[in-house]
């Protein structure tokens, strides 16, 4: 299943998929090459590992902030997008302001109102999101330790 998922989001975006867990300098080459590198920020994420965390409605979310340290060093701007399915069945891409502040807690304090507005909008496009602590628990998540840790915006290397 992982295997088609990979070769759809390979076709869709024309480019590799790049899986984390020691592909930090493979990132960072394609950022200062000018390629575009697209990630998921709100995918299962354990809160202590490489996360910033925002309110979400009254309950905490953690946002991944590897691919925004990335990001930053690379000197480049950060885009929000989301897709979902329109009234239509049609897969919808929304696409949010570029993102050019300058560390990762002003990333997120920029992306969180944008996501809760999306929330907000479409709440039944993301009816997992309560759930994605516990895909984390079950090994969803592969380490990447070189990225360093990062617990509300504050990092510890």
């Amino acid at each position: 299943m992982l295997k088609f998922r990979q070769n759809s989001v390979e076709r869709a975006l024309g480019a590799p998929v790049i899986f984390t867990g020691g592909a930090r300098k493979q990132i960072l080459a394609a950022l200062r090459a000018g390629t575009s590198v697209v990630a998921l920020l709100d995918s299962p994420e354990l809160p202590e590992r490489g996360t910033c965390q925002v309110d979400l409605f009254g309950a905490p979310m953690h946002l991944h902030t590897g691919v925004i340290l990335l990001a930053l060093e690379a000197g480049v701007p950060i885009v929000p997008f989301l897709v979902q399915l329109g009234d239509d069945g049609r897969r919808q891409l929304g696409i949010g302001p570029a993102i050019h502040a300058t560390t990762a807690a002003a990333v997120v304090a920029e992306l969180s109102p944008w996501f809760r507005h999306r929330v907000h909008a479409d709440p039944a496009s993301w009816h997992l999101w309560p759930q994605q602590a516990e895909f984390a628990k079950l090994g969803a998540i592969a380490p990447t330790p070189e990225i360093g840790i990062e617990t509300d915006c504050a990092i510890k290397r």
